[in-house]
């Protein structure tokens, strides 16, 4: 699915920023953002452009942001964080239908700005070669929703959840399936499928490029192929693992590693999704993303959990963690709480 990045929201509460009288603190589902508070107002409804956002240049509205190059990204200013930019919704004349959570991304002409370096090159290069084949389409992708996004739905929420690191690297999934192909007219034959994925793409195997290479050599080099085969049987025809690479030429290698290593997060066996404690059966073929703890959550006060999620990672104890997944051991329900401290670093 894709992120929603622009959409309509309503101002929960404005407070003032100490010894600034143009500008004040406003809440904007579990966000806090700066806004002209001769322009925004408690109770209004306005745009809200979420962290991570690129801004259209050609675009007059938004010719302030010019200067960090249209990227909407978590800063302090006053004292205080800001997260986001909301702007009034009578600036956009091309909102026709106005309703509170209105998707409005690609109306405005928004997108993601995209720090997975290997996403950008594939993105820009994908017609350019085949060492990049569409994600399949039967196969989830990686991004987990965060906390601030969730408020409405954990509002009344108490339940007990798996914490995990989150971690910085680039998105990696792996899968194998039985499927069946027809031969000939009447007869079919069961073909097993192995493949591998970044973010967005499936990776043609049999011609990687320099952008590539990294995730076809680290399959081969463990033997990852083998190992996901190894998991299809009678009663399993299809699994999918999600985790993260990390290391060196990966984002910044935040962890210091000398070496690449993958940490698995998810795994899906024959479409559903297994639980956190389940996963640790599969140790012995792969890593397991760490976990920091599990316990029982209530979120009356979101601010508390993004405090939580500052500190150091358990991979390496000397630099910063991003932050965690949190995943509910009774029900489908996850998402991730991102360090400030982090978003404040990058």
């Amino acid at each position: 699915m894709t992120r929603k990045l622009a959409h309509i929201e309503r101002v929960l509460d404005v407070q003032p920023i100490p010894n600034k009288d143009k500008i004040a603190l406003a809440t904007i589902l579990g966000w806090k953002v700066i806004v002209d508070k001769n322009e925004i107002k408690k109770g209004d409804l306005v745009v809200y452009f979420e962290i991570d956002s690129l801004l259209p240049k050609e675009d007059q509205r938004f010719k302030q942001f010019e200067k960090v190059g249209y990227k909407i990204k978590t800063i302090k200013m006053a004292g205080v964080l800001s997260q986001g930019l909301a702007m009034p919704i009578s600036k956009f004349t091309e909102i026709k239908k106005i309703k509170e959570g209105q998707d409005v991304t690609y109306l405005l002409g928004i997108t993601k700005f995209e720090k997975y370096e290997d996403e950008k090159k594939a993105n820009k290069n994908k017609k350019k070669n085949n060492s990049y084949l569409p994600f399949p389409n039967w196969i989830q992708k990686t991004d987990e929703e965060r906390i601030q996004n969730m408020t409405k739905v954990l509002k009344d929420v108490e339940d007990k959840f798996y914490i995990t690191e989150k971690l910085d690297g680039t998105s990696f999934t792996l899968f194998a399936r039985k499927v069946q192909k027809r031969k000939y007219l009447f007869f079919k034959r069961e073909v097993i499928e192995f493949g591998i994925c970044t973010r967005n793409y499936q990776i043609n195997m049999q011609k990687p490029n320099k952008d590539t290479r990294k995730y076809v050599d680290y399959v081969e080099k463990h033997d990852l192929k083998n190992k996901t085969l190894s998991l299809l049987n009678d009663k399993v025809n299809s699994v999918v693992l999600q985790g993260e690479l990390i290391g060196p030429n990966i984002q910044q290698n935040n962890y210091k590693l000398t070496e690449n290593k993958l940490y698995i997060f998810n795994i899906f066996i024959n479409g559903q999704k297994i639980d956190y404690s389940l996963m640790q059966y599969f140790n012995n073929l792969f890593d397991i993303v760490p976990l920091f703890d599990r316990k029982t959550l209530k979120f009356d006060n979101i601010d508390d959990i993004l405090n939580e999620a500052d500190g150091n990672s358990l991979i390496n104890k000397q630099s910063l963690r991003e932050g965690f997944v949190i995943r509910s051991l009774n029900y489908d329900l996850s998402f991730k709480v991102i360090s400030n401290k982090y978003l404040l670093k990058k």
